[in-house]
């Protein structure tokens, strides 16, 4: 959906109350600006365009601001159905998981495991004998990579891990749509919820899918509110170093996130997860497939090499296509029922490879265009993230 079709009616409001306050009709202003925080509402939810909606946020935020500075009066006051009390929009986030996945469950990348028990799981399992050799554990750990390739599987695996030791780690599942809120101060309170729970229920891990839309690269662009939530989110993750909390960011764009929060005592461990090798892929296809109905003689190395480029989620999909043909044929009473060779290669012909739009994307944030014959990082972007162009090169040579 266009921005200006979206923004068209809102900015109409916008421009009448700004005419009023010029006109020192103050309560009127208010009205108006109210208006087009609500009138934005609507477009809000017609969009699923992420960027569309987090403009509509900072849109409404800021004029929720402006009728409130006009008219104090209505400080309490909302356009959640025009008389909701913001209070009730904060969001009480206590729920955790406690995982039962390990390592057994995630393909292959052994090194990166390896990496994960002495970052992640020695500093929660056993945090005195840690600190009296280490020091105080690593508090923040981004996990970046393609999508789809195990970030989240990897980030629970770790959690159920240190589980086997009987340390009961609680993992937290966050979204950005679970802290952010489009009323003032309410996705600063539900960062400091988040935090103040996991500190009841330590030892604990946070894990913060797409990091970055919470820990965004300061700009001049960047609207008050999400400066707020970004210190209150620093400010919360510099209280928990007497604490048994460990917080996991996943990105698929780890140069988006804000020098700040990359450094000792926060985020202070940097974790690459590839798409998966030849061996995991196999492996993720056996995974997928444990416990159904599957042909005796089927060769998972096969299906791997016929899989090149694909990421986990991608594997995961062709497993079901192939299981939703035999079990079509089991309905229409087959003697062939069983999942077969057929019927992997029509789910891998009808899945095609997720990586490729990501690999666009990189390039054109990383690259700087001005240099179409030599490849020169964009100014911010850190030269330790060039593996992801190396990624995105041998991508590239499959598509």
């Amino acid at each position: 959906m266009d921005s200006f079709i979206l923004l068209s009616l809102p900015q109409s409001y916008v421009k009448l109350a700004n005419k009023a306050v010029r006109e020192n009709k103050l309560k009127v202003a208010s009205a108006l600006y109210f208006k087009a925080a609500e009138s934005a509402l609507e477009a809000y939810k017609k969009t699923h365009d992420n960027e569309e909606k987090e403009y509509l946020e900072d849109f409404i935020r800021n004029n929720i601001d402006l009728a409130r500075y006009y008219n104090p009066a209505k400080k309490e006051a909302t356009v959640s159905k025009g008389k909701s009390n913001s209070k009730k929009e904060i969001k009480d986030i206590t729920a955790f998981d406690i995982p039962s996945k390990t390592f057994e469950d995630v393909a292959g990348m052994q090194s990166i495991k390896k990496d994960i028990e002495k970052k992640i799981i020695w500093p929660v399992t056993d945090p005195e004998d840690y600190r009296k050799y280490v020091g105080g554990g690593c508090r923040g750990v981004i996990m970046y990579g393609p999508p789809g390739c195990g970030k989240t599987l990897l980030a629970k695996a770790a959690a159920g891990e240190a589980n086997k030791s009987g340390s009961s780690v609680k993992f937290y599942k966050v979204d950005q749509s679970d802290i952010k809120n489009m009323y003032v101060g309410n996705s600063e309170q539900n960062m400091r919820n988040l935090f103040e729970n996991a500190a009841k229920n330590q030892p604990a891990i946070i894990f913060f899918d797409e990091v970055d839309s919470l820990a965004g690269t300061r700009g001049k662009d960047l609207s008050g509110h999400r400066k707020d939530l970004a210190n209150e989110f620093k400010s919360d993750f510099d209280d928990i170093t007497d604490k048994t909390i460990l917080v996991i960011g996943a990105t698929n764009h780890p140069w988006n996130i804000d020098s700040a929060f990359v450094r000792p005592g926060r985020f202070e461990e940097l974790i690459f997860v590839p798409p998966p090798d030849l061996e995991a892929r196999a492996k993720i296809l056996e995974i997928h497939t444990k416990g159904r109905e599957i042909d005796n003689e089927i060769d998972f190395n096969k299906l791997a090499g016929l899989t090149k480029g694909y990421s986990g989620a991608d594997l995961e999909k062709i497993c079901k296509d192939a299981g939703l043909l035999a079990y079509e044929r089991k309905r229409n009473n087959s003697e062939n029922s069983k999942i077969n060779y057929s019927d992997f290669l029509k789910g891998i012909e009808k899945t095609k490879p997720s990586l490729k739009q990501w690999c666009a994307e990189v390039k054109d944030q990383m690259i700087d265009g001005r240099y179409p014959d030599k490849r020169v990082l964009r100014k911010g972007i850190s030269e330790e993230f060039k593996v992801i162009l190396d990624v995105v090169d041998q991508l590239e040579d499959i598509f």
